[in-house]
């Protein structure tokens, strides 16, 4: 998957770069021509993130069911491996069960903005008010710039796990989980009993 948002990254800031008119939203002038902004590389960032969902979206969903299975026994487990989760759900659900999450897993994709928006701010900043080599500068840049990701994105990627573990073993419908609904399940307000 990280080669896919690398490589679709590179495409839309090239896109975003060469192919929009010049204008004081996306490009800044610099010696050898026009550059990016921090924006164009956040609005870059989000779109990658966007792509890279046809393919996350169904491996994050597979992942996150074979991860919450407990069982010591493994006889006892629903799911015998990930190409036995993908036949379950596909056979139940269909493709709409495995894209199960998409809209979450899209809006947690989004904050790849804030990742490659800020890792231009910090390796900007460390070129010009430090004596740091290349690497050492994409290094800091790019562990500061995923703190600044994470910061954003906790909250929406919770969300995307929370949605894409609905229970599906007995071939219902995909019925919504929110985090509103498990806080509520946290709570103890839907195991009070009804008057």
């Amino acid at each position: 998957m990280d080669s896919v948002m690398l490589g679709s990254l590179n495409l839309y800031r090239r896109m975003l770069r060469d192919d929009l008119p010049p204008n004081a939203l996306f490009h800044r002038v610099e010696q050898d021509g026009m550059a990016l902004k921090s924006f164009g590389h956040g609005i870059a960032g989000m779109m990658a993130g966007w792509t890279v969902c046809v393919i996350a979206t169904p491996v994050e969903h597979i992942k996150a069911r074979l991860q919450i299975q407990y069982a010591a026994n493994k006889a006892d487990r629903l799911y015998k491996g990930p190409i036995d989760c993908f036949k379950k759900i596909y056979v139940a659900h269909g493709m709409k069960g495995l894209f199960h999450g998409f809209p979450a897993t899209l809006v947690f994709r989004s904050s790849f903005f804030f990742w490659w928006s800020s890792y231009d701010i910090f390796s900007r900043y460390l070129h010009t008010h430090s004596a740091l080599s290349i690497p050492s500068i994409n290094f800091w840049a790019g562990g500061a710039s995923a703190q600044v990701f994470w910061l954003f994105s906790y909250p929406s990627d919770v969300e995307s796990s929370m949605t894409e573990l609905v229970v599906l073993q007995d071939g219902s419908t995909l019925p919504e989980l929110s985090m509103l609904s498990m806080a509520g399940k946290a709570t103890g307000a839907a195991s009070r009993p009804a008057s």
